[in-house]
């Protein structure tokens, strides 16, 4: 996979890392994603994000949704984080609520097959 920002779905909001700091470069994905989280009334935080609240999420179950969002892979889920020595197993993707409507969203509109709110797609 190229370049991609992680997100996270963590205790039924949409984390991601803020941009900028010289760290992490802005995402045209990663803003698609958040606005059509918005738009569903789905909380956002681009901040900054700790490795222990990671693991802490996944450890009690909070950590519901992890995935990168790029320009090639679109929507790229996160199977397990692994952390000195110890690997934490996420869900299936699959079955993963977040990722998988937003996967589907950008398909329908990348595709034609769903409204285009945002007028992001043009016609060639």
């Amino acid at each position: 996979m190229g370049a991609a920002n992680a997100m996270f779905v963590l205790d039924g909001k949409l984390i991601t890392p803020s941009t900028g700091e010289n760290t992490i470069l802005k995402g045209i994905t990663c803003d698609t994603v958040m606005t059509l989280a918005r738009d569903w009334g789905f909380p956002v935080e681009q901040r900054r994000i700790s490795v222990a609240e990671i693991l802490e999420g996944a450890k009690n179950g909070k950590l519901t949704d992890a995935f990168g969002a790029g320009t090639a892979a679109t929507i790229a889920a996160v199977g397990s984080i692994g952390y000195n020595g110890e690997e934490y197993f996420l869900s299936d993707p699959k079955t993963r609520e977040f990722s998988q409507k937003v996967l589907k969203t950008l398909d329908g509109i990348r595709y034609g097959n769903a409204p285009d709110p945002h007028g992001w797609n043009y016609m060639v």
